[in-house]
């Protein structure tokens, strides 16, 4: 991953977070690359990047100031903070990678992704837990068109989400649907501390090119009594951003 990106999910974390506030000031390019030893053209990508995301503005004799006020915000950059708030979810749970390789995908799958017939696609499995070490949530991923250097540490350190980013895919609209079913797996009965035949909370979500194409499908099961899913209607009018928050809590 190059180091321009690195730095700035760095400071992208610390914006939606609100480490570095609404109104507050991200250190300069000289700075920044004083403090990650890089050059100010490394830096000055970085800054760019955050910028073009709608996290900051950069003013001339002032400086990169957050304009970012968490939840979602007017113009074109509504997706990001839809993709920020779905990945932040998470941010006090531990994730575990349980397998990770190429794979030619199973036909269901392989027809949602429209991939060719043979091509291998990156299928992950992961378990994440709380911060006492309940498992919570049993996730399968099968995304299309990432390098080959992606490594399990990459899907520690990363998001899914900026890692399509990163490989050169844009991601222009998410679909998810939220049910619920008999878990028929004792694999993943085992795994969640519960029992095959008892009821889990599932997600399917799909992400979508500009071209409208499938580029990466995520599964799903969730302990019921370890995870609740809330949806927030906002009232309030909002151009050009969807009017539903959705948020899940541990």
């Amino acid at each position: 991953m190059p180091l321009y990106y690195q730095i700035y999910l760095q400071l992208k974390r610390r914006i939606v977070s609100g480490e570095i506030p609404y109104g507050d000031r991200v250190a300069g390019e000289a700075k920044l690359a004083e403090a990650y030893s890089v050059s100010r053209v490394t830096t000055k990508r970085a800054l760019d990047k955050l910028a073009a995301d709608g996290l900051i503005e950069r003013k001339r004799a002032i400086g990169s100031i957050v304009i970012y006020r968490g939840g979602l915000e007017h113009g074109t950059n509504s997706l990001t903070s839809v993709l920020d708030r779905l990945s932040g979810v998470f941010k006090n749970s531990v994730v575990s990678v349980l397998d990770m390789q190429r794979v030619v995908a199973a036909p269901g799958i392989c027809d949602e992704l429209k991939a060719p017939a043979g091509e291998k696609v990156l299928f992950v499995k992961r378990l994440r837990s709380d911060q006492s070490g309940r498992p919570f949530a049993y996730c399968q991923s099968w995304t299309r068109n990432l390098p080959r250097g992606v490594t399990k540490r990459d899907l520690l350190d990363y998001q899914r989400y900026d890692l399509i980013t990163n490989s050169g895919q844009e991601i222009h609209r998410i679909e998810q649907v939220i049910g619920c079913t008999a878990l028929d797996s004792t694999y993943v009965a085992d795994l969640l501390g519960t029992l095959a035949g008892d009821p889990v909370l599932t997600l399917e979500r799909s992400a979508y090119d500009a071209r409208g194409d499938v580029i990466d499908v995520l599964r799903c099961d969730y302990h019921p009594e370890r995870f609740q899913y809330r949806t927030v209607f906002d009232g309030q009018e909002r151009v050009g951003a969807p009017e539903v928050v959705d948020e899940a809590f541990v």
